[in-house]
């Protein structure tokens, strides 16, 4: 391997951050895919959002992502399923 793609290769991975969706928690991630990732040689984080079993306020979900991504050092890649998708959108707006 040679040039930019070998570059690439020997720089450590970035740090990854789970969001969940909507009736789950960070347990969904911890399981299988934070092990996965773990082993590859990421640093995983995983953010729990506030949510309630009937509602759920979207600006303390994208608070609690904010916090997690500022909290983590290089900035990690943000990963978010169905509802962590629109909270991390928010975050980014």
């Amino acid at each position: 391997m040679t040039g930019a793609r070998a570059d690439r290769a020997r720089r450590a991975p970035r740090p990854l951050l789970f969001v969940h969706g909507v009736y789950r928690g960070s347990w969904c991630f911890a399981e299988h895919l934070g092990p996965y990732f773990e082993a590859r040689g990421n640093d995983v984080h995983l953010v729990d959002l506030p949510l309630g079993p009937t509602r759920f306020g979207m600006p303390e979900c994208v608070e609690a992502v904010a916090a997690a991504w500022q909290a983590v050092s290089p900035p990690p890649v943000v990963i978010g399923h169905s509802l962590g998708g629109q909270v991390v959108r928010a975050a980014l707006a």
